[in-house]
């Protein structure tokens, strides 16, 4: 009897199993949406339209970028935590709403490593450390020996309270000791904007936006703040080559599902994302775009969504940022 119990036990379990193998199987039978948690035209949004051509010929399906700007890029992650976990509604983001919005925004209706499965990391971008080019300052050390002389005239801009911007710089202060003041903006461009003309001297923002001004001379680069020089700037130093230990500083790109997505489907997307990184004139436009791919299994995904959430909680904490 208990042979015959366990034996019919695992023909119902096989049997329930059936559907969602089918489902998984068949997907995707509709188009898939990638919402970008920033507006057109930043970093995460032209990864987004550069992935889309390249998901929708493995998968035989179109895939859509619609654009869900907001509250650090909440709206966007709060919409898809809470849509069908199907494999059709997916978030491409920054490391705002993956390991950075927990802990400087007041409480939230998601929790990331809840409510959100990784896909695959997609990019990485680093930032570049630059200062106006009338200021007599052509390196870290120079930056911060100003710094500790002048603390009254020294400031660097950031896109925002909280953004990648804001919360490196805030690690290369305490890196270096120095003190400077935080002056907030509502985006990079603006941010550009007050280093050409005078109203900050510093910014540490990624590279993409500097590029152009570092090449006409409008800024003056100090240093990378990636692990590695940069391709497009071989001769500039990181800020670890210029003696700051342990400092790393850039933006990433990540594709996420929600959290009850079927593995198999979230692997079909995977693997769909991983060739598309793959193809030569992605990895030739993301490095016109100052940023490198990167891909990789799912779990490595959920990985560094947790390695980076447990640093930028320690800046956060340390450094008393709020949104408030």
């Amino acid at each position: 009897m208990a042979a015959f119990l366990h034996g019919r036990r695992a023909l119902m379990a096989a049997a329930l199993a059936v559907p969602n193998v089918a489902r998984a199987q068949s997907f995707p039978q509709r188009p898939v949406r990638l919402v970008v948690s920033f507006a057109p035209g930043g970093g995460a949004d032209l990864i987004a339209r550069l992935m889309a051509p390249a998901m929708s010929e493995r998968l035989g399906q179109q895939v859509l970028v619609e654009n869900r700007a907001g509250a650090g890029g909440n709206v966007a992650a709060l919409a898809v935590a809470r849509a069908t976990p199907d494999g059709y509604t997916l978030l491409v983001s920054n490391p705002g709403p993956y390991s950075i919005n927990q802990f400087i925004y007041p409480p939230q209706p998601f929790e990331p490593e809840r409510d959100l499965a990784g896909v695959v990391l997609m990019a990485e971008m680093p930032h570049v450390l630059v200062v106006n080019r009338e200021l007599s300052v052509h390196s870290v050390a120079e930056m911060v020996a100003y710094a500790k002389m002048h603390p009254e005239r020294a400031n660097y801009g950031s896109g925002g309270i909280g953004s990648s911007g804001h919360l490196s710089f805030e690690l290369l202060k305490l890196r270096t000791g120095m003190a400077m003041q935080h002056v907030p903006y509502r985006g990079s461009g603006d941010v550009m904007k007050a280093v050409l003309g005078g109203d900050v001297q510093f910014a540490l923002d990624t590279l993409p936006v500097y590029a152009e001004r570092i090449a006409d001379g409008g800024v003056r680069a100090l240093a990378i703040g990636g692990a590695i020089r940069a391709p497009t700037l071989p001769d500039l130093p990181t800020v670890m080559e210029s003696g700051v230990a342990d400092f790393t500083a850039g933006v990433w790109f990540a594709m996420a599902a929600p959290t009850a997505t079927p593995p198999a489907v979230l692997q079909q997307l995977n693997e769909a994302a991983n060739a598309a990184l793959a193809r030569p004139e992605v990895v030739e436009r993301l490095r016109v775009l100052g940023a490198a791919p990167k891909g990789g299994s799912i779990p490595a995904a959920d990985s560094h969504f947790r390695r980076e959430a447990l640093k930028w909680q320690d800046i956060a904490v340390r450094t008393n940022t709020r949104v408030e």
